[in-house]
């Protein structure tokens, strides 16, 4: 794990999502989305020079390969991470699946997760109008990110084919909160 963030490192994660589109709001995969390979060579290089466990290094690969809309990948990686972070990533993957129960399932084995402190500031830094307000509180509980919540909202949009702009973009400051936590010294 690294012992203090380097700038650097920061700004190389950060391309790995950099002037893509947001992630798919369900299973199909953007033009634009970096292959599984493309993925790969990105974490090897962000890890290629910390002294990180293989642990972390897995995670970050399993929630960039989710932001590229690469779930079947990912799903390989996080099927066989024992954390809070590999249950709470499988769980994403089914929610964009969409297996909701099996979702559900997931999240339910992690109670509540550290990233959900950051889902604001993830947010924000996708730039762009916000979602309203009020959407913010049907996903909120006590003033934090809920994924329960999340996985809600997104079982009613799939059910009523509406409109998944504001899931994705949900959705993306999600994944950005888990890779902000991933990047912070002790993880």
């Amino acid at each position: 794990m690294p012992t203090s963030i380097n700038p650097i490192w920061l700004k190389q994660l950060e391309a790995c999502w950099q002037g893509s589109d947001l992630p798919s709001a369900f299973e199909s995969v953007r033009p634009e989305a970096w292959s599984t390979s493309e993925v790969s060579v990105a974490v090897e290089a962000l890890f290629k020079d910390l002294r990180s466990s293989g642990k972390q290094k897995q995670l970050t690969e399993a929630a960039l390969l989710i932001w590229h809309d690469r779930l079947d990948d990912a799903h390989v990686i996080a099927q066989d991470l024992n954390d809070k972070t590999g249950a709470y990533l499988h769980s994403i993957i089914h929610r964009r699946e969409p297996d909701f129960s099996n979702a559900r399932y997931w999240l339910h084995r992690i109670g509540a997760h550290p990233s959900w402190a950051r889902f604001r500031a993830s947010l924000k830094s996708l730039g762009g109008a916000a979602p309203d307000e009020t959407i913010l509180l049907t996903i909120e509980r006590d003033g934090t990110f809920n994924a329960e919540s999340l996985l809600q909202k997104a079982e009613a949009i799939r059910k009523s084919n509406s409109d998944t702009t504001i899931l994705r973009k949900l959705q993306a400051a999600e994944l950005l909160a888990i890779l902000s936590e991933l990047a912070e010294p002790g993880t």
